[in-house]
């Protein structure tokens, strides 16, 4: 019976940090913010269903963000964008970036990481 109730907490124990595992969703800046890993989706500029969130890595640069798929991603996502503004100034902690090169792009960034400032300010020199 005790055999049983370990295995029980221990499996329990398994998919409670499974569900946290998910919740937590890859985000990483280099020391000089020109490199980083988010997500991203790509939009369908019909106004179609836009794409999943997907993991990216991308490089900023001074006037502009190239994206590339990062291990899991699709290659729809890759290119160089600029930044168009803005979309969304709080998506569920989030800050939303429109991105514009071949096709849209919404990046989706921590409210608190420091490429918020530099996207800000690369949307700036656009208007």
């Amino acid at each position: 019976m005790l055999n049983l109730l370990t295995s029980l907490l221990f499996v329990a124990l398994l998919a409670g940090l499974v569900v946290l595992g998910r919740r937590r969703e890859p985000h990483w800046v280099d020391g000089d913010g020109t490199r980083f890993i988010s997500r991203a989706r790509v939009l369908d500029a019909r106004g179609g269903r836009p794409g999943r969130w997907q993991p990216v890595r991308g490089g900023v640069g001074r006037t502009a963000v190239v994206l590339q798929p990062g291990l899991t991603g699709s290659r729809a996502v890759a290119g160089t964008y600029t930044v168009a503004g803005r979309a969304a100034d709080d998506h569920h902690g989030h800050v939303l970036y429109t991105l514009q090169g071949e096709g849209l792009v919404l990046l989706r960034i921590p409210r608190s990481s420091p490429l918020v400032a530099r996207l800000d300010a690369m949307s700036a020199q656009d208007t």
